[in-house]
């Protein structure tokens, strides 16, 4: 989370101020993932796009126009492109750790892994062709300069400083996901339930952080939680991921006559359903710290300071 600076000035408090840092956030990691190509560089895109469709989603109404929805739009588009190479990557991480776990090299498990990099490769190519990468990096002054000149109606058609805004954005997104949250403590630990709450807790977790970042708001240690709710949410998405991944691919091969597949398939699948449900209760036992009610009294105090 970054600093928390209580002497930030008055104009860093200003809605131009954060669009231009995480527009040029982003073109910077675009850039970087253009040049070098690496795994690390192409998951601080998909971040740093998140960032942004953030602050769009929640400021991009206050702009004087409904402009704001092309660059919304385009944003989507970033983190649909990133997000399948991302997971595709986060499906080889997976198999190799299995890999390491059992120490043998079924044919099964290398003709996935095999099949895995082949499409990494083809995500890797179909991103560094998509003319969206260039689009956005020569646009980005363009945008920076569109919410420069929005900042003043911005600020204007909010009626509140940009403090105030954060605490009624933060706090109904803390209760939009307590809905979800309530359901998963109930025992619903079905695979769309869990894909829901992780969306919508994204916002809160980055929002939290632009909050602290902009307007000095004191909630390290509420963010910290909700950092790790989101990720812990987020490991079981991939292990959610990499099941249907497994399957499709066992039912692709069933006529290739691969040794011990049925076996494989099997002994893989058990190992992913143990680290789910080890996943899912570390998941439980977050969502217990930040669904009570003194959590939210004590999120409203540090916010109020």
């Amino acid at each position: 989370m970054p600093e928390q600076n209580s002497r930030i000035p008055e104009n860093a408090a200003e809605h131009g101020i954060m669009f231009r840092d995480k527009i040029q956030l982003l073109a910077s990691k675009i850039d970087a993932f253009r040049t070098g190509g690496k795994e690390d560089d192409l998951h601080d895109a998909r971040v740093s796009s998140r960032k942004l469709e953030t602050l769009l989603k929640s400021f991009g109404c206050l702009s004087p126009d409904e402009y704001y929805k092309i660059y919304l739009a385009n944003i989507k588009g970033f983190i649909k492109l990133f997000g399948d190479a991302r997971e595709l990557d986060v499906c080889a991480e997976l198999t190799n750790e299995y890999i390491k776990i059992i120490k043998i090299k079924s044919p099964f498990t290398v003709r996935f892994m095999e099949t895995l990099k082949l499409e990494i490769a083809s995500k890797r190519q179909r991103i560094m062709k998509s003319p969206l990468l260039p689009e956005f990096i020569s646009g980005a002054d363009k945008m920076i300069e569109y919410f420069f000149q929005s900042n003043s109606m911005m600020t204007g058609r909010a009626s509140l400083n940009l403090k105030s805004q954060f605490r009624l954005i933060l706090l109904k997104q803390y209760d939009r996901i307590t809905d979800y949250t309530s359901r998963l403590i109930a025992g619903n630990s079905s695979r769309e339930l869990l894909h829901s709450v992780r969306i919508k807790s994204k916002p809160l977790r980055y929002n939290m952080e632009f909050a602290a970042e902009y307007c000095g708001m004191g909630i390290r240690s509420q963010h910290a939680l909700i950092k790790e709710f989101v990720e812990r949410a987020g490991k079981i998405h991939d292990v959610d991921v990499m099941i249907q991944k497994l399957i499709k691919f066992s039912k692709k091969i069933s006529g290739t006559h691969i040794p011990d597949s049925a076996r494989s398939l099997k002994s893989f699948l058990s190992y992913l359903n143990e680290m789910r449900k080890s996943e899912y209760n570390k998941l439980i036992d977050v969502i217990k710290k930040i669904e009570p009610a003194r959590f939210r009294e004590k999120f409203i105090t540090e916010m109020q300071k």
